[in-house]
């Protein structure tokens, strides 16, 4: 025996070999292949009104560094064509699936509004979207000179950070004793680096 189980999502009615439905149902068919085997063909049909929507969404991630875009998902089901995105910030869009990028740290909330050909529904998940600050690099103030035989130290001191200077060196601290433009990329315990 072969058992072949299929889900059809779809609204409103639906004609499937031959039969039309407007309801939810389960067909079960017995089928006899040429060399005598039964097979099981079970479809599960998931019908729902037409002015049935769902509004839903998602992203490619929650948690991310200022300075990162966040990609956001329409999962709506209800055949929607037009969508209103709240990001919790002050900005929206239009867009079916748009990306964007916070400019302050902190918890949002993001709510989806989208309408089909009959009704308008809204999703929102509160402190969806949490936004981390990016390590803080201060080096001091630029100078222009450095006297002969002396040196400058510069510091990029970050609690559970990694540092990474534009000569490779990896300490925090970085000793100079000849002129040149020096930088450091600073990564904290989130992943967020900052120059």
């Amino acid at each position: 025996k072969f058992n072949n189980e299929v889900t059809i999502d779809t609204f409103g009615v639906v004609e499937y070999k031959g039969s039309y439905y407007t309801s939810s149902d389960t067909i079960i068919e017995n089928l006899s292949t040429v060399n005598g085997c039964d097979s099981l063909f079970t479809t599960y049909l998931y019908i729902y009104p037409y002015d049935t929507m769902v509004v839903n969404f998602g992203s490619d991630t929650n948690k991310i560094c200022l300075s990162d875009s966040i990609q956001f998902l329409d999962l709506s089901l209800g055949d929607p064509h037009t969508w209103l995105w709240d990001f919790g910030d002050g900005n929206t869009s239009n867009l079916e699936n748009p990306k964007h990028k916070y400019s302050s740290p902190g918890n949002y909330t993001v709510k989806l509004t989208a309408t089909n050909n009959l009704i308008t529904k809204s999703f929102e998940i509160n402190n969806y979207i949490t936004i981390l600050s990016l390590p803080i690099v201060d080096l001091g103030l630029d100078t222009n000179s450095i006297c002969e035989y002396s040196s400058l130290t510069l510091s990029a001191t970050n609690v559970n950070s990694t540092y990474i200077w534009n000569d490779n060196s990896t300490d925090s601290i970085l000793e100079v004793n000849r002129p040149g433009n020096y930088f450091v990329t600073v990564t904290d315990d989130n992943n967020c680096s900052q120059n």
